[in-house]
């Protein structure tokens, strides 16, 4: 499978990793072009690169996303865990403060994503959204 990570954007550092991916990684991955926000990043088609060759090709880019996952800026996550979060998000349907039921939320990285929406970081704690997850 293609290697595709997604970029939380309110993470204090995401600008950073936006700008090492770009211009030291950009061989390896690059912003997808059907998201505007430009926080998800997939392979370049001429690097046959995934998560299991991600190491033997570019070992610095390994560590950069393993060091980026356990901060919180980057979550390596599937295209077909991230599209129904997309898709509710751009129209509307999910937003600060709205409230999700996660029917399929194993291993969880939709669900992250969800969280990353609803509860986005504001100090008014009045229109924070909830997501429940649960896995059948």
């Amino acid at each position: 499978l293609t290697l595709r990570i997604r970029k939380h954007e309110s993470a204090d550092s995401s600008s950073e990793i936006s700008q090492i991916l770009s211009n030291q990684f950009s061989n390896f991955v690059t912003p997808v072009e059907y998201d505007p926000t430009k926080q998800i990043y997939q392979s370049t088609p001429g690097s046959n690169l995934c998560k299991f060759n991600l190491y033997h090709q570019s070992p610095e880019l390994k560590s950069i996303v393993v060091d980026a996952s356990m901060n919180g800026t980057l979550a390596r996550q599937e295209l077909g865990s991230m599209l129904p979060v997309l898709c509710l998000e751009a129209v509307g349907a999910m937003r600060r403060g709205s409230k999700v039921l996660d029917m399929c939320a194993s291993p969880g990285s939709k669900t992250l994503q969800a969280l990353e929406i609803v509860v986005s970081s504001s100090g008014d704690t009045k229109t924070r959204g909830r997501v429940i997850a649960n896995d059948v």
